[in-house]
């Protein structure tokens, strides 16, 4: 297996937070940027420069906070791929060629599903059957040995090409039971 040669499907196509920390940080800009364009609405209608002068240096500052936290999104989860060989699943922190890269071997496979969650569908593949905990959380609480990506067609399509053959029937019967699309 040439590793250089296997395609890489993106993990997920949004922004993920390693932790609630984080998040929050992002949840606040964002209403710090709506707080400081409604300002700039009002100062404008009502001609107050003070506020105009205010308003753009908060939607500046936010919009500059949003956009690093977007970054460390990215950096720790966004750049994310994952590849499919015949051997199994290999899953890369990042597109960097030191990244740090984790194998499920199809043969240690254990569990294969889709979970849909509030925003999307997740297709994964276990080294151990997924607990209640896991599967409510999904994927932010899942143990080492999951591996996951969005549900995409051309994912799929290339998941399924080298899933081993003992999972065809059950995943084809989990997404039509889901509807993912």
């Amino acid at each position: 297996m040439d590793n250089k040669k296997l395609k890489r499907y993106q993990v997920t196509q949004s922004l993920r937070f390693g932790s609630g920390f984080i998040k929050a940080l992002f949840v606040f800009a964002v209403v710090m940027e709506l707080a400081a364009i409604i300002t700039l609405i009002i100062s404008l209608i009502n001609g107050n420069k003070t506020l105009i002068g205010a308003g753009l240096i908060v939607g500046i500052v936010m919009f500059i906070w949003m956009f690093g936290i977007r970054l460390i999104s990215e950096n720790t989860f966004g750049y994310a791929n994952i590849s499919f060989y015949e051997g199994g699943i290999i899953f890369r922190v990042s597109n960097a060629p030191d990244a740090k890269h984790y194998t499920l071997r199809w043969c240690d496979c254990v569990e294969c599903g889709i979970e849909k969650t509030r925003f999307a569908y997740w297709v994964y593949a276990a080294d151990h059957k997924l607990t209640p905990a896991e599967r409510k959380e999904f994927p932010e609480h899942v143990k080492e040995g999951v591996f996951y990506f969005n549900y995409a067609y051309n994912t799929w399509e290339e998941f399924m090409t080298y899933l081993p053959e003992r999972f065809h029937a059950y995943m084809n019967a989990e997404k039509a039971a889901k509807k993912a699309r």
